[in-house]
């Protein structure tokens, strides 16, 4: 959670430049459950401010992946924004990505570390093939 304020406007514009959108599940203001939110960061006289809009019950959501979509970046040396999309193109994608199945959470388990000293092994082993009298 960030401890940083952050700037709130009641309306945004499908052409405006969009910084960030964001789809997540939170807690409802009345405490009463959790929705999703379509949180939508514009830039407005060169400042970020945020737009929410409460899209009901996250039960509705269930399969369906929460998610960030990038429309800028800011330059952290020089603090310039780079705006490359509007808002009406960022909710386009945002569309697209909830009409389509939750991503699948079956990743297999890889060792890591077993895997690395197999390729150690073999290194030696290809080392030692080197230099071995024919």
């Amino acid at each position: 959670m960030s401890n940083l304020l952050h700037l709130a406007t009641p309306v945004i514009s499908l052409d405006e430049p969009c910084f960030l959108l964001i789809e997540e599940h939170m807690q409802s203001p009345n405490a009463k459950g959790f929705h999703r939110y379509q949180i939508v960061t514009v830039v407005r006289n060169d400042e970020l401010v945020e737009w929410h809009h409460d899209m009901g019950d996250a039960k509705r959501f269930k399969n369906i992946d929460q998610f960030r979509i990038p429309g800028g970046v800011r330059d952290e040396q020089t603090k310039r924004l780079y705006i490359e999309h509007t808002v009406g193109e960022l909710q386009e994608i945002a569309d697209q990505l909830r009409s389509r199945p939750q991503m699948s959470r079956n990743i297999p388990h890889t060792d890591l570390i077993a895997l690395y000293a197999r390729y150690l092994d073999i290194q030696a082993s290809k080392q030692r093939s080197k230099h071995a009298p024919h």
